[in-house]
């Protein structure tokens, strides 16, 4: 409706052949069609504040972006613990970060929860955390050369 009524245009075909181009190409090296829009966390931040660009909305504070990424690497890494932390916004937009009332050094809590966490892994099945890293360099390798 939006079209016909001259407030939305769409794509040219040159637009159209490029996307579908891609479309095709992705088929081919075996991607399914529901992977063909999922972003990663940072491209669906930056599409969230080309959106709100776009409709002339305040876009994310980045400490919210910083929040969210502390939260989802505790969430992934320490699923039982993650909900124990609070986080306090300081005037100046620094995140600081608290478990059981004190202030914790965030980044480096972070390092040493993720080494803990990936060398435990690591003991416990080298070869299969070999074989999945492989797998995923050579589907990526594969994305390069065709």
């Amino acid at each position: 409706m939006a079209v016909m009524q001259g407030e939305i245009t769409l794509p040219s075909h040159e637009a159209m052949d490029t996307m579908f181009s891609e479309l095709h190409r992705r088929r081919r090296l075996g991607y399914k069609d529901e992977h063909f829009h999922r972003f990663g966390l940072g491209r669906a931040l930056n599409y969230v504040n080309d959106l709100s660009a776009l409709a002339d909305i305040p876009s994310h504070k980045p400490f919210k972006q910083i929040i969210l990424r502390i939260v989802l690497i505790r969430l992934l890494f320490s699923y039982t613990e993650f909900k124990k932390y609070q986080y306090r916004v300081g005037s100046d937009e620094k995140v600081t970060e608290i478990l059981d009332g004190q202030v914790v050094n965030t980044w480096r809590d972070l390092v040493w929860l993720v080494s803990k966490r990936m060398s435990r892994l690591l003991y416990q099945d080298f070869f299969g955390v070999l074989n999945v890293i492989a797998v995923m360099l050579t589907s990526k390798m594969k994305s390069y050369f065709v």
